[in-house]
């Protein structure tokens, strides 16, 4: 079940209770950060469903592919990619990988977009290294010191 919805007082269940609903068995993500709950001895971990888990890097692969348009391919590209970055083989493990790797994760999200732009022929950019390339275009946060 993906209870997607937020702010938390808008979430259609929390995570908890549809594993105490479900006995267990439900595969749950949500749209808020919510903490891991026990059921049945184990501890499940909850990924966040959010829009930020692909956007960043499908933006990222298009620029560094200079992709003419975004297709089917690249879209299949990016869930992959982000469903590739959980390991979901432990009893609780998350079905989405943790916000706080999201810089990693938007590298990985867009190679896989870069690799079908080129694949799909709509990439106009062409890069030895791609990897490289995406780490050269992207973005780096840096904020000057704010003094009175």
């Amino acid at each position: 079940m993906l209870p997607i919805s937020n702010p938390t007082s808008k979430a259609e269940a929390m995570p908890a209770d549809v594993l105490a609903w479900s006995y267990g068995t439900a595969l749950v993500a949500a749209g808020i950060s919510v903490a891991p709950a026990e059921y049945g001895g184990t501890t499940h971990t909850f990924g966040q469903a959010n829009n930020f888990l692909v956007f960043p890097g499908l933006g990222l692969g298009v620029k560094a592919a200079g992709a003419a348009r975004v297709t089917k391919a690249m879209l299949a590209a990016a869930a992959r990619a982000v469903a590739s970055q959980v390991d979901v083989s432990a009893a609780g493990a998350p079905i989405l990988p943790d916000v706080a790797s999201l810089r990693e994760l938007s590298a990985v999200v867009a190679q896989a977009v870069c690799a079908a732009a080129m694949s799909d022929g709509v990439a106009t950019e062409k890069h030895d290294d791609v990897s490289k390339a995406i780490r050269q275009i992207m973005w780096i946060p840096a904020y000057r010191r704010v003094t009175s």
